[in-house]
């Protein structure tokens, strides 16, 4: 993967911190009443939040670029298998589907293996083990892809196509799952962002009335406004990486 925190990052970090910083001092003793301790673990809780926030994305990014690789996957293995059977050299086919997906991210990694081997003069092989971007069924295919150069059997359609078919069947278990993964994970999204926020509040009021528990309006304003709608986006974030 690559760098995840960049300069650019760091330096927006710094701007959220110092506006922060900016807000207490203007606003303290008007409308808010923060001590300074309080200050400091909000200034580290927005560090933490940022930073986890940047993490997730990137995951998130990185998730769906693998996801529309293996989706072009069986398509440029088919394209490849019918270009091979019509007699056309194994390097000229892959030029082929590299013009086919030039719009799109498989082509791209296509592109950067092609162009090591017509610049740099590395063998197929070589060229496709430098791939910026790597996928289980993306290196699948490149060893399959490879296999056919060093055996040079008369079957390499063949396997190219069984490797395209055992990929397709593997979207749809793996659809299935999610479909399944989805309604679970939506039912404990529903109970942390609802319910208990709710029980949470019920038990201000119960302890403010009866039990005389002494809680600033600071403490609701932060526990309601920020506390929980931070839980439930890093909730979503998490649920978001992990599917």
């Amino acid at each position: 993967m690559k760098q995840i925190f960049t300069k650019k990052q760091f330096f927006l970090f710094l701007i959220i911190e110092f506006s922060f910083l900016l807000l207490y001092f203007l606003l303290n003793k008007r409308f808010l009443e923060i001590t300074f301790f309080q200050l400091f673990f909000l200034l580290f809780s927005v560090a933490i939040s940022y930073f986890l926030i940047i993490y997730f994305l990137e995951i998130i990014k990185q998730r769906d670029l693998v996801k529309r690789i293996d989706q072009d996957l069986p398509y440029f293995l088919n394209n490849l298998a019918n270009n091979l059977e019509k007699g056309i050299s194994l390097k000229s086919a892959l030029e082929i589907e590299a013009k086919i997906f030039e719009n799109k991210d498989l082509g791209l990694l296509l592109k950067q293996g092609l162009d090591k081997i017509n610049k740099k003069g590395y063998s197929l092989e070589k060229a496709f083990s430098f791939l910026s971007i790597e996928t289980e069924n993306l290196s699948r295919s490149l060893y399959q892809i490879t296999d056919t150069v060093t055996s040079g059997g008369t079957n390499k359609s063949d396997n190219l196509r069984t490797l395209s078919k055992t990929i397709i069947d593997k979207q749809k278990s793996d659809s299935k799952r999610y479909s399944t993964k989805l309604n679970f994970i939506s039912l404990i999204f529903i109970v942390i962002s609802a319910v208990v926020p709710a029980i949470f509040l019920m038990f201000f009021l119960i302890g403010a009335s009866f039990l005389e528990l002494s809680i600033s309006k600071t403490t609701i304003i932060f526990v309601t406004v920020v506390l929980f709608p931070v839980i439930d986006l890093f909730l979503l974030l998490f649920m978001r990486a992990n599917m």
